[in-house]
């Protein structure tokens, strides 16, 4: 399509805001705040929703024993030491005045009989129960109580089922995003001073995962290709428990693993083989490898998966917990309480991603970042709970971080042929209607990525997955096609700009996997099965030149250093 700038929506604010989870809404919150002008752009609702575990957080209801430090040593011990520990210190230190600031927008808390203190759930690799939580829907009742109250900020504009398709860089800083309305197929340009990225992960590029199907890496691509800096895109966790059937649901995630007991086809709880002290409140790394290992070696299924069994729990104990995850499965005609369910690991959640400095700040000046599409803070693995605590403090320190600098920031003017290059990329792709499908393309990935890059890898494999990427690169990619040339509610359209994301992700992860040899937290090598601090307690650097080059840096071990 020939650019026309008359076509073009222009929208200012100082202090853009992309992502419409937990983190982004935090985000904009603290940009609302501040009182300066704000967007925040929403590609759907993110995965907070579906969050149905809990927030892990030491304030004055903690249990005898428990603090700050001992959640601090937990999550950088989780993570095998490749946390950054002055991240971890900021999420453990300020998560408690979140969670009571969540309770007074309106947020709902399980509280003891006598309402005077919150009651707390345990979770993997946490040495004592801390995890605030309301039933299985934890994550819903932040994100109402954060909806409700940005909305009441009238320097806060919303924009839902937004595209956002590249950022904007100008003098050496972000300037803004162009973007793309998935109903009506307008481009839209973004001018700010400031941004937050805070687009979630990218669980769509395997074949098996739980989180929405928006979740296809935007953000980490657009930041590769604004010239920012990764860490540890190797790092991608699987979470234990996914359904195996009903086959129309798989990858799903259904249950948390510390209701569950685990047991093989010969209906042995097979993890007192792995991990005999915490069993399946061990790391999830372990937990998941252990499920694959029992699959791998015949005590599986017929249908592929382990037995998870819920049914030792006291009558009603499962219906009150988790009525949500009661209810979907009594819907499919299984009763948690009778029945057990079939079960594998599935894709989870990218401890990897964009690197940020204490105040969650890219490399990119003015470009932030919060929640899940951060990396550095959960390390090698994230322990469970540990997920809502981290999108709540990094979505409220990247909005004021954002908004501060914001505040001393000049506008700065965006070339016209960055945006003409943009505009005329995505709307090329609606005019081709003969060749490959979007479709076609993403699940050849996600076989090739849950093939050879999920729970166990090894060099062979990896080496054939970036054979396999290069191949859709040169081969599918120029044949990308659409089978309708209008932009308006064209979803073909919009997962055909998605593609670019995936094979750019997908890349990162492979080559990074490759690059680290050895075994660590979600990272297992079997050709290197054994952790190797001398060579690899490093981040591993990645960022776009002339081409993805990897590097390592130290990690930080200011606090705590293995023992």
């Amino acid at each position: 399509m020939v650019y026309n700038h008359t076509k073009i929506k222009t929208v200012e604010s100082e202090v853009l805001v992309i992502g419409g989870g937990g983190a982004g809404y935090m985000a904009a919150l603290e940009a609302g705040r501040s009182g300066l002008t704000t967007v925040l752009t929403m590609k759907g609702s993110g995965a907070t929703p579906t969050a149905g575990g809990a927030m892990a957080a030491v304030g004055p209801w903690h249990v005898e024993g428990d603090n700050k430090e001992v959640h601090f040593r937990d999550t950088v011990e989780g993570g095998a030491f490749i946390n950054e520990q002055r991240l971890v210190r900021r999420v453990v230190d300020e998560i408690e005045k979140k969670i009571v600031e969540l309770e007074r927008l309106g947020a709902y808390w399980e509280r003891s009989d006598d309402g005077k203190r919150y009651l707390l759930r345990i979770g993997g690799a946490h040495s004592y129960p801390r995890s605030v939580y309301w039933q299985d829907r934890p994550g819903r009742q932040m994100l109402k109580a954060l909806e409700s109250e940005v909305a009441r900020w009238d320097n806060v504009q919303i924009y839902r089922d937004i595209l956002i398709t590249k950022l904007l860089v100008a003098n050496g800083t972000v300037a803004g995003a162009t973007a793309i309305d998935i109903n009506f197929g307008d481009f839209i340009l973004f001018k700010a001073k400031s941004v937050v990225l805070a687009t979630g992960g990218a669980g769509e590029i395997y074949k098996f995962n739980t989180q929405p199907m928006g979740n296809t890496g935007d953000g980490y691509a657009m930041a590769l290709h604004a010239g920012v800096e990764l860490v540890d895109m190797e790092f991608v966790q699987f979470f234990p428990i996914g359904l195996v059937y009903p086959e129309d649901l798989s990858g799903i995630s259904i249950v948390p693993p510390y209701y569950s007991r685990l047991l093989n086809a010969e209906g042995k709880r097979f993890m007192e083989k792995y991990d005999s002290e915490r069993l399946e409140l061990s790391t999830r790394d372990v937990v998941s490898r252990s499920i694959y290992r029992e699959i791998q070696e015949g005590r599986g299924t017929d249908r592929g998966g382990v037995y998870c069994d819920l049914t030792y729990h006291e009558p009603g104990f499962v219906k009150e917990q988790l009525p949500s995850q009661y209810d979907l499965c009594l819907s499919m005609g299984i009763d948690l309480e009778r029945d057990m369910l079939e079960i594998a690991p599935t894709c989870h959640y990218f401890m990897s991603g964009i690197r940020v400095d204490d105040r969650w700040e890219t490399t990119l000046p003015g470009l932030f970042a919060a929640g899940e599409v951060v990396g550095g803070i959960h390390g090698a693995n994230r322990l469970s709970q540990n997920s809502l605590t981290d999108l709540l403090v990094t979505g409220s320190g990247a909005g004021k971080a954002a908004s501060e600098y914001a505040e001393r920031a000049d506008w700065t003017p965006i070339p016209e042929e960055e945006i003409i290059s943009e505009y005329e990329r995505v709307f090329s792709l609606s005019e081709r209607v003969v060749g490959v499908r979007p479709l076609k393309i993403k699940n050849k990935l996600r076989e090739v990525m849950w093939d050879k890059g999920s729970l166990i890898r090894n060099g062979k494999g990896l080496r054939e997955a970036l054979e396999l990427i290069a191949d859709m690169r040169e081969n599918d990619l120029p044949r990308l096609s659409v089978s309708r040339s209008s932009t308006r509610s064209n979803r073909e359209w919009i997962e055909a700009l998605e593609v670019y994301n995936m094979l750019d992700v997908a890349e990162l992860v492979i080559r990074s996997a490759l690059f680290r040899e050895e075994s660590r937290g979600a990272h297992y090598r079997e050709d290197y099965p054994e952790r190797d601090d001398e060579r690899w307690l490093v981040h591993v650097v990645t960022k776009l030149e002339d081409k993805i080059r990897l590097s390592t840096c130290p990690v930080d071990l200011s606090e705590i250093k293995p023992r």
